[in-house]
């Protein structure tokens, strides 16, 4: 298909940035901008703007598909190869656990060097202490032991409170790596933030790293600069359009209330892809719909029927993890696999999907996901972030195809782009998708720019959340009354690091 040129090829790409005046009482240096290379990567300028030797925590906003992974590596062989340092990989999956164990042998670290999450409390012959690289899971190295546990195990107390004393007594310093900070916000809780203070003696730097960061973020990164003398370090990428990996988007507009195995659209869709021989994988959003498409394969126009003709077996990519919870913690069957067809939920983030004229399918949730009290959006529950970390899983160019409800009519008038007639004709053909849409509606949505949603929070914490009690927190301050239990409101950062998002999705 040619390339559809419209007013919005160079059109500036919009992500959620991070800036000085964002931590307040900390002591942050002037942000740093770098440039990926002519292929997009930031390896080189990323490892220049960073003092391995000093102490501080390091935040590195970058673009999806710019390298992240990779520099993330280099930084690790770098510090392994000083002396004095013990750094440790938290990852908020077991799948990046994985991956970062994979990656961090073939860049030359020996095997007997790196200390993985799957070892602690099994004797498998490796020392803790003999090991300068460690990966982890955020949950285990916050002490987060899940839905279903009070603390965490024994196992990893001891490992935790031993890596410790190690450092402490062998004047070790700790760097800890956390990638994909986005997606590990529910580990920081209050309760969890006095495990991290076990390291205060030892610490010499985060690095804190994502392509999606969220007004929660801001406030891990203050927890965790509190440990490096609430010195902070920002360093920002550049967005910029590799044309040459950029894939092609069509939005398929599906009003159906509810999809199934069996929907009409999803299977002529498909039947066209393999017409075309695009190999293909789907990402759903619900773990139901994944699992009935790997299980309903005899049906005659089902969506697994029409994926075991053309591949004779289906990867089903789904877990009934809690918090990713793995008692036993072996390495998972269900992941997401190169060489196969793959449907499921557990690949929106973490891997790169490489595959030649490849065709990559987002089920996005159908209009009966949503209800006045909660959303069923599934793996995209957190909004805006999910979405993008999806659809930047297609590293190759290639197809992405949305599967989606009809947008509901948008107020024209709140674009940044309003003012130009040209950009404004071109959007309303495609989000309309060249139907006449009635612009009458009372509730019409608005454009807001995803760098305004501290104001938004703010606004709704301030005028709503907290206005609603104002008069007893009043109360509550002035009187001396001596309260048993302790009662406090929670405070403008802990609404947002708890219910901050949810607000945000659900408005």
């Amino acid at each position: 298909m040619e390339e559809l040129i419209t007013p919005f090829n160079d059109y500036p790409i919009e992500f959620k940035e991070l800036n000085p005046d964002d931590f307040e009482f900390f002591n942050v240096a002037e942000k740093i901008i770098i440039t990926p290379n002519a292929d997009g990567y930031i390896n080189r300028e990323l490892q220049n703007a960073i003092d391995l030797s000093t102490k501080n925590t390091v935040v590195v906003n970058a673009g999806v598909g710019q390298g992240k992974t990779y520099s993330i590596i280099q930084l690790v062989k770098q510090y392994y190869e000083l002396e004095g340092y013990v750094i440790f990989i938290a990852s908020p999956y077991m799948s990046l656990v994985q991956q970062y164990y994979d990656k961090t042998k073939d860049c030359g670290i020996p095997e007997g060097q790196i200390y993985r999450y799957e070892n602690i409390g099994i004797n498998r012959g490796i020392n803790p202490e003999g090991s300068k690289v460690h990966i982890l899971t955020v949950n285990a190295l916050l002490g987060n032991p899940g839905e279903d546990a009070l603390i965490n195990s024994q196992a990893k107390r001891d490992y935790i409170n031993h890596m410790v004393k190690y450092c402490e007594e062998n004047n070790k310093k700790a760097v800890f790596i956390y990638d994909e900070i986005h997606d590990a916000i529910h580990n920081f809780k209050e309760e969890y933030i006095f495990t991290l203070w076990k390291w205060r003696n030892v610490i010499h730097k985060n690095l804190i790293i994502s392509a999606t960061f969220n007004e929660a973020s801001k406030i891990v990164i203050k927890y965790l600069a509190n440990l490096t003398e609430k010195k902070i370090q920002l360093i920002e990428s550049k967005r910029i359009r590799i044309v040459e990996k950029q894939s092609e988007l069509y939005l398929h507009y599906n009003n159906n209330q509810y999809y199934n195995y069996n929907d009409e659209n999803i299977v002529n869709l498909l039947k066209l892809l393999i017409e075309h021989e695009k190999d293909i994988d789907i990402l759903s959003y619900s773990k139901t719909l994944a699992d009935n498409i790997c299980k309903n394969t005899h049906e005659e126009r089902s969506i697994g029927n029409i994926l075991i003709q053309k591949y004779s077996e289906i990867q089903n990519c789904t877990t009934a993890l809690d918090n990713n919870q793995r008692p036993d913690r072996e390495i998972p069957t269900n992941r997401y696999d190169p060489l196969k067809c793959n449907v499921g939920t557990n690949f929106k983030t973490g891997i790169s999907i490489e595959k030649e004229n490849h065709a990559f399918i987002i089920i996005m949730p159908p209009k009966g996901a949503k209800s006045l009290f909660k959303n069923n959006y599934g793996v995209f529950t957190d909004g805006i972030n999910a979405i993008i970390q999806a659809l930047a899983r297609q590293r190759k160019k290639g197809e992405i195809h949305v599967i989606l409800p009809s947008p509901d009519t948008i107020d024209y008038s709140t674009l940044p782009f309003f003012s130009e007639h040209d950009k404004v004709e071109v959007f309303k053909q495609l989000y309309t998708n060249g139907k006449e849409v009635s612009e009458d509606s009372e509730n019409l949505v608005k454009y807001i720019s995803i760098n305004n949603q501290k104001n938004i929070l703010e606004d709704y914490y301030n005028d709503v959340y907290r206005k609603n009690v104002e008069e007893e927190l009043e109360f509550f301050s002035t009187s001396d009354i001596q309260h048993t239990p302790e009662i406090r409101f929670p405070s403008l950062e802990r609404f947002i690091i708890t219910s901050g998002e949810k607000y945000l999705v659900n408005k």
